[in-house]
């Protein structure tokens, strides 16, 4: 028992000791939360403060529209991906090749022998007269003869093409037996933009 009293006698002097403690170190702390809210800088700091004041209420404005053009920036970036995004999706859907099936079972012709291309048509028409005198016997077996326009830039330009095959190793054939008659050429795409009745 008698320690039990002697303990709550030092608790109890412990607890008064913090209230003096407490107490007394309010009383100092309110002193220099006054004049926390004094600051005190050297004339030549406040005019170095004045001047930038000064310097960025003329630039301000200037700041503010490049904000505003930043913005806008980054609306339009924002938008050129969506539209970038969308011309890809777009693009591989067209580059999507027809599933194969479809293209055995057709009887449409895929690929033409480009012989020559020209910029007006008079040089065209020159030409395949060169070429029914060349290679007569290429034209005499009722050959599809076809004349692709093209416009590039402001250019139009006129590609003659002869032939419509079904395979691509059918127009290489062909294409191979022009070129040993002296007569360039390649494998292209067959197209029916300008179909001309078989020369």
């Amino acid at each position: 028992m008698v320690i039990k009293k002697e303990f709550i006698n030092t608790l109890f002097c412990i607890g008064f000791l913090l209230y003096l403690t407490a107490c007394s170190s309010q009383k100092k702390v309110q002193p220099s939360l006054a004049t926390s809210n004094t600051v005190l800088i050297s004339n030549t700091d406040l005019q170095a403060l004045k001047q930038s004041a000064k310097e960025w209420k003329t630039v301000e404005p200037k700041v503010n529209d490049l904000l505003e053009l930043e913005g806008q920036l980054s609306k339009l970036t924002t938008r050129l991906k969506a539209i970038d995004e969308n011309n890809v999706a777009q693009k591989n859907t067209a580059l999507t090749p027809p599933a194969t099936e479809s293209i055995l079972k057709s009887d449409q012709a895929f690929f033409a022998i480009q012989v020559a291309a020209f910029n007006s048509e008079a040089k065209l028409n020159t030409e395949m007269a060169n070429l029914k005198r060349k290679i007569p016997a290429f034209f005499n077996t009722n050959l599809a003869v076809n004349i692709e326009t093209k416009v590039i830039k402001t250019n139009t330009f006129y590609r003659l093409k002869l032939g419509a095959y079904k395979t691509s190793k059918q127009a290489t054939t062909d294409c191979e037996a022009l070129k040993r008659q002296k007569v360039s050429c390649f494998v292209t795409y067959y197209t029916q933009q300008k179909p001309q009745p078989p020369l």
